[in-house]
């Protein structure tokens, strides 16, 4: 099992995202402060069972810590009554309104 202090790069992901956390919430809760709450809460209970957060470098690493970050924005927000739509066109919308250079064309 990976120490703790190595939790510390997983925590870093979350805290990255949560300006990006917080826009979608607002589209979606009457709190979105409290639903990022929510989502950094469950985050926590999610890392010390997470894949790689011993090798952070692995090339894999980066993908599942930024998912779980969107399960864990995704199950604080269904304990506020969203549904799985909403969440996932929001979180599209999001995306669509992302910088280009952030996802550029293969």
């Amino acid at each position: 099992m990976p120490s703790t202090d190595q939790f510390g790069v997983v925590r870093q992901v979350f805290e990255m995202a949560k300006p990006r956390l917080s826009k979608l919430a607002a589209r979606l809760v009457d709190d979105p402060e409290a639903a990022v709450g929510a989502a950094e809460a469950q985050f926590e209970r999610m890392i010390p069972d997470m894949a790689y957060v011993d090798r952070p470098d692995h090339i894999l690493a980066g993908a599942l810590f930024t998912t779980s970050v969107n399960l864990a924005m995704f199950l604080a927000l269904k304990d506020h009554g969203v549904g799985t739509h909403a969440f996932g066109s929001a979180l599209l919308q999001g995306l669509q309104r992302a910088p280009p250079h952030l996802f550029p064309a293969p």
